[in-house]
């Protein structure tokens, strides 16, 4: 009867040990979150969108969600660039989604102005980069210019 106790109580401690290795193991493992800057010229005749590239360092075994908010700098919500917040989705198998923020005609047109669109609480994966710059160029730019700048890969 004791031998029978101490095969049970062996395998409850390699359960335990097992358990807690693949959590450290997939939490060692979770891809990392980035985002990047970008650049673009308003469109005096209608909005342009800014299109941030939101990556993960490889491809998640679940559904990755991270939060996301637009920040001012120069610009401003409102007259500058149409403010918007959520949950990004990047699908499982997937390594990068595209979080799009409309920039609003006229922006930026005497000088450079910048918004920040920052992640927060990742789930799915850790968080890199936690932040990303839009700059509206302004009018001493050509019109249509749309770069991608510092773009991490």
């Amino acid at each position: 009867m004791t031998r029978h106790r101490n095969v049970k109580h062996v395998v409850r401690l390699l359960a335990g040990f097992l358990a807690a290795s693949a959590v450290t193991a997939y939490a060692q493992t979770q891809p990392a979150i980035t985002i990047n800057d970008i650049g673009l010229t308003a469109n005096e005749r209608g909005p342009a969108v800014a299109a941030f590239t939101v990556q993960l360092s490889a491809p998640a075994f679940a559904d990755v969600a991270i939060e996301y908010i637009t920040e001012d700098r120069d610009a401003h919500a409102g007259s500058d660039y149409e403010q918007a917040a959520g949950t990004l989705i990047i699908p499982r198998g997937e390594t990068a989604a595209r979080l799009l923020v409309r920039v609003l005609p006229g922006a930026g047109r005497n000088e450079d102005r910048k918004f920040l669109v920052t992640l927060a609480h990742p789930r799915g994966a850790s968080l890199a980069e936690s932040s990303g710059v839009c700059t509206i160029y302004g009018n001493g730019r050509s019109a249509g210019t749309a770069t991608t700048v510092g773009a991490s890969s």
